[in-house]
């Protein structure tokens, strides 16, 4: 028998929404590497907070691993709108490009200006931002589980990161917008984005030749 996983989901819509709490799953008979159990709680970001910390003192109670997954509705506490929110559109001459078209290998290859400009505009919304309850509660998570904890995130604004959570423990598997790779390959890895790039980046500013 593998180590026990407990796998956790925060997602924190505030739009109102009743808080549902999915009861934990028994494991399959077949399951030899790792029991699995499963939470998932909805609903505005204080009431959410209190159910993650009487949860997790359960979860501490019992041995493995604890999982933590989150997405872009704990960020949207924070005023950062959802990836395919009405607020995530850009506009290029007189057409209107949705998220999902211009965080694309396309997109950077046909308009590498304009995809620039773009993330340097929600770069700014993401620093302009403070980490909320959730993003605190989570990091106190990280703190009284220690090891035990590992978080994955689909954010990339970093306010996991902001609210003490590490990055030994902290998996951004859509990366952070404060770095930056070679579309080219000739970095081993993501670097910094350079300290003369401006923070507060207007929406449909252009990028200039010097930038």
């Amino acid at each position: 028998m593998g180590r026990r996983l407990d796998v956790c989901r925060l997602e924190v819509p505030g739009d109102g929404a009743p808080i549902r709490e999915h009861a934990r799953p028994e494991p399959s008979s077949g399951d030899s590497v790792a029991q699995h159990s499963g939470w998932h709680w909805r609903g505005h970001c204080t009431t959410t907070v209190l159910m993650l910390d009487d949860s997790l003192k359960q979860l501490l109670r019992t041995p493995g691993l604890i999982l933590w997954l989150t997405g872009a509705g704990v960020s949207a506490e924070s005023g950062i709108p959802t990836f395919r929110g009405k607020e995530g559109y850009w506009r290029v001459g007189s057409r209107h490009y949705q998220p999902e078209e211009m965080a694309t290998w396309a997109a950077f290859q046909e308009m590498p200006d304009e995809v620039w400009a773009w993330y340097l505009y929600r770069r700014g919304v993401c620093r302009g931002a403070e980490p909320n309850a959730a993003h605190l509660a989570l990091a106190k998570a990280e703190e009284r589980g220690g090891d035990r904890f590992l978080l994955v995130t689909q954010n990339v604004d970093g306010l996991h990161l902001r609210a003490g959570n590490t990055l030994d423990r902290t998996y951004q598997i859509h990366g952070n917008i404060d770095f930056m790779r070679c579309s080219n390959e000739c970095l081993p890895a993501p670097v910094p984005m350079p300290q003369g790039i401006d923070v507060a980046w207007e929406k449909g500013r252009p990028v200039t030749d010097r930038e």
